[in-house]
């Protein structure tokens, strides 16, 4: 299984439009990004695994169809990995340990 980790040196700003700023103090950058990155971005703990985060999206934006949230999942972890934002890797489940 995956699993999606946002990178935490980003704190968060949520704009009155819904959009996002995620900011790293550290290295002075910035990045907006659109209602569903900043909340798929936050649902990223490390913890939860990318089905999770599908299902909670599902729940979140039922006008939306099941494809449709799965592809742009896929992208918005493309995009925010390219962007230095997420870390992609592996579960392991207590049973492969």
């Amino acid at each position: 299984m995956r699993s999606v980790t946002k990178n935490h040196d980003y704190a968060p700003t949520v704009l009155p439009d819904g959009s996002w700023i995620l900011f790293n103090a550290e290295t002075a950058s910035t990045v907006v990004v659109t209602p569903p990155a900043g909340i798929y971005w936050e649902l990223c703990d490390g913890v939860r695994t990318q089905s999770a985060i599908f299902r909670t999206m599902c729940q979140l934006y039922p006008e939306q169809s099941s494809e449709t949230i799965r592809t742009d999942i896929d992208r918005m972890t493309e995009q925010l990995a390219d962007l230095g934002l997420l870390q992609v890797g592996t579960f392991l489940s207590v049973m492969e340990a």
